[in-house]
């Protein structure tokens, strides 16, 4: 039996994201395309007889109660019953407030990892059931690569990749937008534009949270004109922002665009990553 285990948490990208309304319980009804790429945090489990605890690398100023990993770590214990304490190193490759789904990834890889290091032999569906009840984004990371997601984001249908071969540009400006405060945007000027449910067939890559999350964060309009200058059809803004993107076919055109956007941006962080 293992004492150590670590994990990679894979960022998202939102190929596509539909806002179709305000549900009653609060949060909206959403229709989206996810894939995993190749941008990552790294997280290493160790049991310890202390109580459970998290150093982030680099170090931030977080309340540990409201770390999504800490979360993770009391939910599984709360669920299996199992109340053996863990030790995480997270080395934060991911950034945050940009619409990549960095916190749930790691609360997702938070459960898949404590499953193997306790041994207790819960289904991914289990774990994705209990994740929802942490983050919309999380049942997707248990399961990763591409799917379809509609409800709040939970409800999930495994895709066949289209996007194997596929290289993304993701471009994060310097700044993080809150999910929250897009979606209020969104309500207060862009929910009585009307919307039709669309099958996984239909979706495309229109982004029903851009123009929200630009209207919010006027500052990101400058990035968002020089994605949509890219030469490929596959592009926009992932999430409820800030990260933008480009896909292209192969690695070649991915990172000649790279290598022009990083001589016309020099504030910004940018990656050419595959899809996982």
């Amino acid at each position: 039996m293992t004492d150590l285990l670590t994990l990679k948490a894979y960022a998202k990208l939102n190929l596509g994201l539909r806002v179709l309304g305000l549900r009653d319980d609060g949060f909206h009804e959403l229709h989206t395309h996810m894939h995993t790429i190749g941008l990552f945090d790294e997280l290493t489990f160790q049991k310890t007889s202390e109580n459970s605890s998290i150093a982030m690398v680099p170090e931030v100023d977080f309340p540990l109660e409201k770390n999504l990993v800490y979360k993770a770590i009391r939910l599984f214990q709360e669920k299996s019953g199992v109340s053996e304490n863990v030790h995480c190193k997270l080395k934060k490759a991911i950034p945050m407030g940009a619409g990549l789904g960095g916190g749930s990834s790691d609360a997702a890889a938070t459960l898949v990892a404590l499953n193997q290091l306790l041994q207790t032999n819960i289904s991914d569906e289990t774990l994705a059931s209990w994740g929802a009840e942490l983050g919309s984004d999380i049942p997707f990371f248990i399961y990763g690569g591409f799917a379809c997601a509609r409800g709040r984001g939970e409800k999930l249908l495994p895709l066949i990749s289209t996007y194997k071969r596929h290289h993304f540009v993701v471009m994060v400006p310097p700044i993080e937008c809150s999910t929250p405060q897009v979606y209020q945007s969104w309500d207060a000027h862009f929910s009585t534009i009307p919307r039709r449910r669309i099958s996984c067939e239909q979706m495309d890559h229109q982004n029903d949270l851009q123009a929200a999350a630009c209207h919010r964060y006027p500052e990101l309009n400058p990035y968002g004109r020089l994605i949509q200058s890219a030469p490929t059809e596959l592009k926009g803004m992932s999430g409820s922002g800030s990260a933008w993107y480009a896909g292209f076919p192969n690695q070649e055109e991915a990172e000649a665009y790279r290598n022009e956007l990083e001589t016309l941006v020099d504030d910004a962080q940018i990656y050419c990553v595959k899809t996982v």
